[in-house]
């Protein structure tokens, strides 16, 4: 399912969008984890 999209920057940066952050409740600061599995793309957001 996909929840949304997001475009990377010419200086390979990309915003976590809306829908994202709200889902994690993440807050500035917040620290997320990526993961790669069979080709796919796991963000979690990392425990304090």
């Amino acid at each position: 399912m996909k929840v949304a999209e997001s475009r990377i920057s010419p200086k390979h940066t990309t915003t976590v969008p809306k829908p994202i952050r709200e889902a994690l409740d993440l807050k500035v600061g917040d620290v997320i984890e990526w993961h790669v599995k069979e080709e796919k793309v796991i963000v979690k957001k990392k425990s304090r």
